[in-house]
């Protein structure tokens, strides 16, 4: 249900870019790598980024505020949204990985940070900047 959730909420639109940047964090808080697949709408996937324990990994995306969206464009000037960004173990994905929790979060304020650990599957809660 949550990822229907997730999905409505930053569901891919056609339209001008937005002009502010939001740049995303998510601090390795684990003893093993950290391996992140940002997916974008229309089942497409940007490649995985991995993180040493106590490192992080970084994103830069543009805003739709009025969508309540984070998107990239495309080469031909249209838009991918983000949809899900799914963090795993990089040893042990498939049995790890969980979508780190984007909805409800404040896309305003230009910069979103979390930390990430396993508990059974990967927790990512919000950090503070």
């Amino acid at each position: 249900m949550s990822r229907v959730i997730l999905a409505a909420l930053l569901l891919a639109v056609t339209g001008p870019a937005a002009g502010k940047t939001v740049t995303l964090t998510l601090l390795n808080a684990d003893s093993e790598v950290l391996r992140c697949h940002p997916q974008l709408a229309h089942f497409v996937s940007l490649p995985a980024k991995e993180a040493a324990p106590g490192d992080a990994l970084q994103w830069d995306w543009s805003l739709d505020a009025a969508q309540g969206a984070l998107f990239m464009a495309r080469d031909d000037g249209r838009r991918m949204d983000l949809e899900f960004l799914l963090c795993g173990r990089a040893i042990a994905w498939q049995e790890t990985w969980a979508p780190v929790p984007l909805a409800g979060s404040d896309l305003g304020g230009g910069a979103l940070r979390f930390s990430c650990r396993l508990e059974g599957r990967m927790t990512c809660r919000r950090a503070s900047p």
